[in-house]
């Protein structure tokens, strides 16, 4: 992952998933977050060796965010719990107070206060390597698929085909 992407960097961090606790580093990037962490590899595998793995979750996935700020003089850790739109839960433990709030207020900017719509992935996503050389929509035929699954097949049908904004222009107003 290209360092230049990185809003922020918070290391020390306790994800909790499904009721399996790995610790790692949160990196705050502009459309996705992403959990850095070792995991240990397979119980049932004693000898074998742990493997670096990462966990993207992108903000439009996340349908609820909550700052847990740290109870004063407590123990306890500040934590931020996300419930994503798929039902995937994840709870984020932060050593430091001051960590966790500014991974919650860019969360909470990157999810809520976006302003605007050309601002998600999909209209600022520039393809690198391989994938730059290749014309997806010539591996697609929509109409043929539509067909397929009797979209627009004769009168009667519920469905037709439309080509109303096929310049996937973004209108200003």
């Amino acid at each position: 992952m290209p360092s230049a992407n990185v809003m922020h960097q918070v290391e020390d961090v306790t994800l909790w998933r499904r009721g399996v606790k790995v610790e790692g580093s949160l990196h705050l990037m502009q459309h996705h977050l992403v959990f850095h962490y070792v995991h240990p590899g397979p119980s049932h595998k004693p000898h074998a060796s742990p493997s670096k793995r990462e966990m993207w979750i992108t903000y439009p996935m996340i349908a609820f965010c909550t700052y847990r700020p740290a109870p004063f003089g407590s123990r306890i850790q500040s934590s931020i719990r996300l419930r994503g739109r798929d039902f995937n839960f994840v709870a984020l433990h932060f050593v430091a107070d001051a960590k966790a709030r500014l991974a919650y207020e860019t969360i909470r900017n990157l999810t809520c206060r976006l302003g605007q719509l050309d601002k998600l992935l999909a209209f600022t996503y520039q393809p690198f390597g391989p994938e730059k050389d290749v014309d997806g929509w010539s591996f697609y035929d929509p109409m043929r698929e539509w067909r397929r699954m009797g979209v627009g097949a004769g009168a009667g049908k519920a469905w037709r085909i439309s080509a109303i904004n096929t310049e996937y222009e973004v209108l200003h107003q």
